[in-house]
């Protein structure tokens, strides 16, 4: 069409449009490949992983992006992952890029992971925020584990969020941080909630640190609470 249009300007432009139009409706149409049939598009070697992650990071609708990228997660190759986390700062909203994150994380390595860690951060909601860190946390190294701490213990205001991190992160955190880890445990409010992660995460503290955690108990000043808190511990 563009070649005829130094010889016939009305039929270049006519058909100039004309394929616009094609391609626009075959765009639409792909918006709406279902997240399944994708997956069998690569399966079948129709499409390549890399072409099936370049049509998600497209998909303007989010419960089909979100869809599409799980159904897409077991095909890629380890050389994507990297790309994979980039498509996943896309997704919206903050509770889809969450799951995606999910589903993401036990295919990334420390490198992949640390990127990783940088979309857990956009994540404005903190109870979401936290949540997705605690899910992900079992599939990270100790030198990630190291990481998310340092990076998000600074940023997490909300104390019911910081309690959930405190206590998710402990079965995984690293004997050289647990002394931190319980610092932020002491300074926990309300005293009803320093006890309740006291409790739930005793079985992950060592011996060497019960000292520690008996003088955070001394110091809640309900007799109740101490109780219940030298229960659990016991």
């Amino acid at each position: 069409a563009e070649t005829l249009y130094k010889q016939n300007k009305s039929e270049s432009i006519v058909l100039q449009y004309r394929y616009a139009l094609v391609s626009t409706t075959l765009n639409s149409l792909e918006q709406n490949i279902p997240p399944e049939l994708i997956a069998v598009f690569i399966k079948k070697g129709f499409w390549k992983p890399a072409q099936g992650l370049a049509h998600v990071r497209q998909i303007q609708k989010s419960n089909q992006q979100l869809e599409s990228f799980i159904a897409l997660v077991p095909h890629l190759t380890p050389g994507l992952m990297r790309e994979a986390v980039a498509v996943v700062y896309t997704i919206e909203p903050d509770i889809a890029r969450a799951n995606a994150l999910r589903v993401l994380a036990p295919h990334l390595s420390d490198l992949e992971m640390d990127e990783a860690l940088a979309v857990v951060c956009t994540i404005k909601d903190e109870s979401i925020r936290t949540n997705t860190l605690v899910e992900i946390a079992r599939h990270m190294s100790e030198l990630m584990i190291c990481k998310a701490w340092t990076t998000l213990d600074t940023t997490i205001q909300s104390e019911s969020a910081r309690a959930s991190m405190l206590r998710g992160l402990a079965p995984y955190m690293p004997e050289y941080l647990m002394s931190e880890l319980l610092t932020g445990i002491h300074k926990l409010e309300p005293e009803s909630t320093r006890t309740t992660v006291l409790i739930d995460i005793a079985r992950n503290v060592p011996k060497s640190f019960m000292s520690q955690v008996l003088s955070i108990i001394s110091m809640i000043e309900s007799e109740s609470a101490q109780v219940r808190a030298l229960r659990g511990l016991a």
